[in-house]
């Protein structure tokens, strides 16, 4: 791997993936392809286990980028026609081990020596409102995350710090990162106005529905609590961001609150196509048009590839490389040394997702 730095930090949004890249293509050819199309900050250029390269683009505009996504896509390049997406910039980090009475503000002053921080969560239990001792922190630019990344690991020896990974980073959970879902609302005391004035702190609402069922029902019925919930859309996904790290789990109108993102329709199409896939697995009476044995289900002419099935040779298909992720590339690329991925549980209530202490039994190596 051979890397150009430069001094100044890249907006992840101004970064580009680009696949079916030559053996013979160097970076200085890779710079010279894209730089009509703005100024380049640095090219990393990868190759898979199967030896095969890649790379990514990093420009120094969001626009610069987005004329090179629409422009160079599908371009040639010594005979190979490329494969240009906007890449996906890991800069969130997982730590764990914390003490359970560490707060978000403890964890972002601590990251914020290292760079300027996005986000920081702190995973609790919802019944207790009690710290689980881990959270994930989302700096601005990678490069600062790296920072923190090594610095961490290695004068901090009482914190465990790893990469967050696409199954415990809520980025990649199928969220919706401008929609978040609010629960245990006092059904006696909340409404709109008092839910708008509350929220509309952390940034301008797009929209709001309050679902109250229970207003004129008498609080506990046969030892039941009661609550009514709602769902918020923000303009700017930075709002609903600091609605979940400043509201989840305070107490408000004589209730504990829970403040979590909602889930995206793509992610609630493919739970339920997962649900219906599960149905039918082992029910020899169903019929499969056009089935072929050891091969994929066709559905729009595409392989049918459900929630949760596996991708990879073997499985009647070949191996089709997912949405890039900076440090994290298509299945079947290489994963970058030292970098390691643990396997939490994810529960699902409702429109809602939760993101649990990530399964501590060891880290498993890229």
């Amino acid at each position: 791997m051979t890397v150009k730095d430069s001094d100044q930090k890249g907006s992840p949004q101004a970064c580009l993936f680009v696949a079916h890249v030559s053996t013979d293509t160097t970076e200085d050819s890779l710079r010279e392809h894209f730089s009509p199309y703005g100024d380049i900050l640095s090219i990393k250029t990868l190759k898979d286990r199967a030896s095969r390269p890649y790379a990514f683009v990093q420009f120094s505009e969001v626009e610069d980028a987005e004329d090179a996504l629409e422009k160079a896509n599908g371009s040639f390049l010594e005979n190979r026609k490329l494969r240009v997406e906007k890449a996906r910039v890991n800069r969130t980090l997982f730590i764990a081990k914390l003490s359970k009475k560490t707060s978000n503000n403890d964890v972002r002053e601590m990251a914020e020596e290292f760079g300027e921080v996005e986000s920081v969560s702190i995973i609790k239990n919802h019944q207790t409102n009690m710290s689980k001792g881990c959270g994930f922190v989302k700096f601005v630019h990678r490069e600062d995350a790296q920072d923190a990344f090594v610095e961490l690991k290695a004068k901090q020896k009482n914190l465990v710090v790893e990469w967050a990974t696409s199954t415990n980073d809520p980025d990649l959970l199928g969220v919706d990162k401008c929609n978040i879902f609010v629960g245990g609302l006092n059904p006696q005391l909340i409404g709109e106005e008092i839910l708008a004035e509350k929220f509309g702190a952390h940034g301008e609402i797009e929209s709001s529905t309050l679902v109250n069922r229970f207003a004129n029902d008498e609080e506990d019925i046969k030892g039941t609590q009661r609550s009514a919930f709602a769902f918020i859309r923000y303009k700017e996904e930075s709002a609903a961001s600091s609605a979940i790290e400043n509201e989840n789990g305070i107490d408000w109108l004589d209730r504990r609150i829970r403040v979590q993102y909602c889930e995206s329709q793509e992610m609630k199409n493919k739970r339920r196509a997962n649900k219906y896939y599960q149905s039918y697995q082992g029910n020899s009476n169903m019929y499969y048009p056009s089935a072929i044995p050891n091969q994929p289900m066709m559905m729009m002419g595409v392989p049918w590839t459900p929630y949760g099935a596996p991708m990879y040779p073997g499985a009647g298909m070949e191996t089709i490389p997912s949405y890039p992720y900076m440090m994290y590339p298509p299945w079947g690329y290489g994963r970058p040394e030292g970098e390691y991925v643990y396997e939490p549980s994810v529960e699902m209530e409702g429109e809602a997702m939760n993101f649990p202490y990530p399964n501590m039994a060891g880290p498993v190596a890229w």
